[in-house]
C-alpha cells in the first residue's frame, strides 16, 4: 500500500487536493478531521481547549485511532493507496506519530507533500463554508492563532513534494501529486 500524507497549515487545501487525488486514481482519502468527529461524536461533548489535560488524552486517542486504521489497511491489503491529511504542528507526538506510519507502511511506500499558501489567501480562505462542516478554523483570529502557536513546519529528513496552493489550482496540485507517486 501507498500512502501520500498531505500537510499544511488550516486552509492550504488538503482536504480538497486529497480528494482530487482520489477522484483520478484508487486512493483513498482519510482525512484529519474523520477520527477528530467521531470522538466529539462518541467520547466528548465539545473538543477540549488547547493545553487542557483533556485536549492532550483527546489527541492521543486520535493519533492511536489513525495509527490503528493505517495499520490494518495495511494487513487487510484491500486498499492500494491511502491519502492521510494532517495540519501538521511540530508537536514531538505528532513526530513518533510520522515515524510510526513510516514503519508500517515501509519509507519507499510513504510519500510526503506539504501545502503553502500565501498568508493573505489563507485569510479569505478561512471563510469558505465547507470548512464548517468539519469545525475547522473559520476565522482570521483563528488562524492568527494557529500560527502564533504552531507556526509552519516540516516533517524532518524527509523528502516532500511542496505545492504552494496559492498558484496552484487544486486540480494541477492533484495532478503534481499523482506524477510524485508514479
Amino acid at each position: 500500500m501507498k500512502l501520500i500524507i498531505i500537510y499544511g497549515v488550516p486552509a492550504t487545501g488538503k482536504l480538497t487536493i486529497a480528494n482530487g487525488v482520489a477522484k483520478n486514481s484508487s486512493f483513498r482519502v482519510f482525512h484529519n478531521h474523520a477520527v477528530i468527529d467521531l470522538l466529539n461524536e462518541t467520547i466528548v461533548s465539545k473538543r477540549p481547549s488547547f493545553g487542557n489535560v483533556k485536549f492532550k488524552e483527546f489527541w492521543n486517542v486520535a493519533r492511536k485511532m489513525r495509527l490503528d486504521l493505517i495499520k490494518s489497511a495495511v494487513k487487510i491489503g484491500d486498499v492500494k493507496g491511502l491519502i492521510l491529511t494532517m495540519a501538521y504542528t511540530g508537536n514531538k507526538n505528532e513526530n513518533k506519530f510520522i515515524r510510526d506510519i513510516i514503519k508500517l507502511v515501509g519509507t519507499k511506500n510513504v510519500y510526503f507533500v506539504k501545502l503553502v499558501c500565501d498568508y493573505n489567501e489563507l485569510e479569505k480562505r478561512v471563510y469558505s463554508k465547507s470548512r464548517k462542516n468539519y469545525g475547522k478554523l473559520q476565522n482570521k483570529k483563528s488562524l492568527k492563532g494557529w500560527f502564533e502557536k504552531y507556526g509552519d513546519f516540516d516533517f524532518l529528513e524527509v523528502k516532500n513534494l511542496v505545492l504552494d496552493t496559492s498558484k496552484l489550482s487544486a486540480k494541477k496540485c492533484a495532478e503534481k501529486i499523482l506524477k510524485y507517486v508514479k
